[in-house]
């Protein structure tokens, strides 16, 4: 009888955890919503003089807004100013000859968001990403592909963390001018 009550408990519990980690996981791939706002884009990213990475995070943080049902226009009223985007790539472990195994690449970025009398929505903000992967010296062209997917995929990520901290930042000021009115 004893023995019963505690299996009865302990797979109360299981049940339990198991429950609670089914719903994390569902809540963590869930969006803010709808991020209803005007945005232009201004900074060292969009001179024409950009090179191939900074047009790449353009055109992704470009997708990702729209993504959320942010629209672009000239006369926003919101501007992302981005101050710089910056990749950086680090040689990490050598085998026995000496040769570089791995490396990692590092982007960082630093932005700010202003509305359009010119005060801050987000302050000064320094994003960076980083990933560490394998160098295979016998498939060079494989390890050089496999190194620009994961340069791409590192961007888009970028951008994902610039919008959905402007998500979160956004509906806080929209919920306080709601409870202020």
């Amino acid at each position: 009888m004893l023995m019963s009550r505690h299996l009865s408990t302990l797979l109360g519990v299981c049940a339990l955890s198991v429950l609670l980690h089914g719903c994390g996981f569902q809540l963590r791939g869930s969006d803010l919503g709808e991020l209803n706002l005007d945005y232009r884009i201004t900074g060292n990213l969009s001179g024409g003089a950009a090179d191939a990475t900074s047009v790449e995070f353009l055109q992704l943080l470009k997708q990702s807004l729209n993504q959320v049902g942010a629209q672009e226009l000239s006369s926003a009223n919101v501007l992302i100013e981005i101050t710089s985007l910056r990749r950086e790539e680090i040689e990490g472990a050598v085998n026995a000859q000496v040769r570089v195994t791995e490396k990692s690449v590092v982007f960082t970025l630093m932005y700010r968001v202003v509305d359009v009398n010119g005060d801050d929505i987000v302050a000064d903000q320094r994003l960076q990403i980083e990933r560490v992967y394998r160098i295979d010296r016998n498939n060079l062209l494989a390890s050089n592909s496999e190194q620009k997917l994961l340069e791409t995929e590192l961007l888009r990520n970028l951008a994902g963390q610039l919008v959905r901290g402007l998500g979160v930042v956004m509906s806080k000021q929209s919920s306080l001018a709601k409870s202020a009115s």
